[in-house]
């Protein structure tokens, strides 16, 4: 008789009921995978020269595990964290863009509709503190999404440093986990501590993306990046560093290029610094550089109630006020004219334009050019990169383009005097040159004509100015212009210009350099009210004379709501709607996804949980089983003790 065949039977049992125990216990243990014992057979051995059975051994405590449903869930896992960061930020940016009130379009159209209102009664002074009121609102606005934008970043580059600290010392722990596996490994099977290691690689999968390769170093094949980074049996360390152009990047220690995350907290975080962030900031950036270069463009070609000026100072700088503007200019500066228009001290108008080509033309070129027209000087300051214009004393200049009351005379010997009156209706700048056809007196020589021409050239019509005129009646030039002369004579040849200016600024440079702006500032953060008008509502630039009753200038600021932001293809009132479009469409893209995700990654964990999970139910049969095996077993050995105290009592 064999006792250790009854005793091998007890031991199993009582192995099997411990491990079962185990598995219920940690029935709940995320990451745990039940165990299962594996019973063989002792070797037999040779009995009155027959083969019998030895009993039974633990032959192996199995860990139930599947290597490609644990496959799928690591990298769903990498991939669902991905999309849940990119989702919480651009929903953040959402609600930064979001349109309605208080927002910058509201803001936009408050000012839209107080200007609308202005124009009814431009000189209400109430109605021109309004506006003021609400485009220091606008700038607050468009100020405050910036600076969102810039907090969000900021964020992020911290919480970017934060995932890559915690990788890091993930990596180090797990390093150190897979070496007391191998210390291990051959006493027993560390069952346990490669449940840590699963665990630790889902975690790190949170961060990155993960490739697994099974049956590699104990289960321990682990690729990072697309597998372009390995973690064998020694640490590695990634640190962040910022590029020239503020972008963070993820490389190895002591490495010189940057590691291509796929998924993972840390793709998302570097996707939306790197790009998402930028994209959306830079069009604000966008949406309030146009709007302060188009709206100080229309503002610097009026003048307010106050008229015309005596002194301007520039208030923006250019780098180098010797660089080719093109170079140095904040804003872009086309080849054009700019026309200035002096006003003498007895109210007589003179507007004289000058070429401007930013290509070859520094800042102080301009000046030098502006300063050859009479009365007016132009200097600017060195160290500020600033531009000041400077009326002689007793006369006064904008950039109006008005019409010239007196031409130049210079191509005239006659006596009579031409002088010019309306409003010109063209869209585009002419200068018309007036030449007379014949010598003669006003209003007397039978066939006396003056001939108007074009700047090419081509004759425009020849208007009688002899007998049948009244010298002083107004004679049309078209587009709302018109020439009257005066008593006196008229010598073949005698020629003047009219110059009909409907762009006075066709170059951009008043906006550039700040003269007579709405606004100061560049882009998003700096934008604000110009510090010329913030305290004097009768400075906003509401007409081209200083007259109360003409808003033409006003009309133009009004129209710019359905202007079109250039290179945008759309008008500054649907810019900021579209941009919302635009981040909600995303949001609700990766909404789609992660739903799509969560469902995919619910899944793989439902499926691994069939193979790897504990059945509590199952268990509780197993332990009956065991159980009863273990009673069994008792009453074997009992048995077998009886039989041994009956034989000893014999033998006695």
């Amino acid at each position: 008789m064999n006792l250790n065949i009854g005793l091998s039977a007890i031991q199993a049992s009582q192995f099997a009921i411990n491990t079962i125990s185990h598995n219920l216990a940690n029935a709940s243990t995320e990451g745990y995978h039940r165990q299962d014992v594996l019973l063989d057979t002792r070797r037999s051995t040779i009995v009155d020269g027959k083969v019998a059975g030895a009993g039974v051994n633990v032959g192996q405590l199995r860990r139930i595990r599947n290597n490609i449903t644990e496959t799928a869930y690591t990298n769903s896992t990498s991939d669902l964290s991905r999309i849940d960061q990119s989702l919480m930020l651009e929903s953040r940016i959402e609600s930064v863009l979001t349109v309605g009130d208080g927002s910058i379009q509201d803001a936009m159209n408050g000012l839209f509709d107080e200007m609308s209102r202005l124009s009814a009664n431009p000189g209400e002074i109430s109605l021109r503190n309004s506006v003021l009121n609400q485009a220091g609102n606008l700038a607050s606005r468009i100020r405050e999404t910036s600076n969102q934008f810039v907090d969000i970043q900021d964020g992020v580059k911290q919480q970017i440093q934060l995932e890559v600290d915690t990788l890091n010392f993930e990596i180090e722990e797990l390093v150190d986990l897979q070496n007391q596996i191998n210390a291990t490994l051959d006493d027993r099977v560390p069952n346990d501590l490669m449940d840590r290691r699963d665990r630790l690689v889902n975690q790190i999968a949170e961060r990155v993306d993960v490739q697994r390769f099974e049956f590699v170093q104990n289960n321990m094949g682990l690729g990072l990046a697309g597998s372009s980074v390995n973690i064998g049996m020694t640490p590695i360390r990634f640190e962040t560093v910022t590029d020239a152009a503020g972008n963070i990047q993820v490389q190895l220690e002591e490495g010189d290029r940057p590691v291509e995350f796929a998924g993972g907290r840390i793709a998302a975080l570097l996707d939306v610094h790197n790009n998402v962030i930028g994209r959306f900031s830079g069009q604000i950036d966008t949406f309030a550089s146009e709007l302060i270069s188009q709206m100080d463009q229309l503002h610097a070609v009026g003048v307010g109630i106050d008229g015309s000026f005596k002194t301007l100072h520039g208030t923006r700088s250019v780098s180098d006020v010797d660089l080719p503007l093109a170079e140095s200019a904040v804003f872009p500066i086309e080849a054009g004219e700019l026309f200035v228009t002096i006003t003498s001290p007895s109210g007589e108008r003179q507007t004289t334009g000058i070429s401007i080509d930013p290509a070859t033309d520094s800042l102080r070129d301009v000046a030098t050019k502006i300063t050859t027209i009479n009365n007016v000087q132009a200097v600017v300051d060195g160290n500020t990169g600033k531009m000041s214009v400077i009326a002689q004393p007793g006369y006064q200049f904008d950039f109006t383009g008005r019409l010239e009351s007196t031409p130049d005379l210079a191509g005239v010997t006659g006596t009579s005097i031409p002088s010019i009156g309306g409003d010109y209706t063209g869209t585009e700048n002419q200068t018309y040159t007036i030449t007379a056809l014949g010598t003669g007196e006003i209003g007397k020589t039978a066939g006396l004509k003056v001939q108007v021409a074009d700047a090419s050239g081509t004759v425009i019509d020849e208007i009688n100015v002899g007998d049948g005129y009244a010298a002083g009646d107004s004679l049309e030039l078209g587009q709302g212009v018109s020439l009257e002369l005066s008593v006196g004579d008229l010598v073949a040849g005698d020629n003047f210009e009219v110059v009909m200016v409907a762009d006075p600024d066709t170059t951009g440079v008043l906006s550039a350099v700040g003269l007579n702006t709405f606004f100061s500032g560049h882009d998003a953060r700096s934008i604000d009210l110009d510090s010329r008008i913030k305290g004097n509502p009768d400075a906003i630039a509401t007409s081209q004379s200083g007259d109360l009753a003409d808003t033409n200038n006003l009309k133009g600021l009004i129209e710019m709501r359905n202007q079109f932001v250039a290179g945008e293809g759309t008008t500054f009132e649907n810019f900021l709607g579209e941009l919302n479009s635009e981040i909600g469409f995303r949001v609700q893209a990766s909404i789609s996804v992660q739903g799509s995700l969560s469902d995919l990654k619910f899944q793989y964990a439902t499926e691994r949980d069939s193979v790897s999970g504990v059945d509590v139910n199952e268990e509780l049969i197993n332990l009956t089983q065991y159980q009863k095996t273990y009673e069994a077993a008792v009453q074997v050995v009992r048995a077998m003790e009886s039989m041994l105290d009956e034989l000893f009592q014999m033998v006695r």
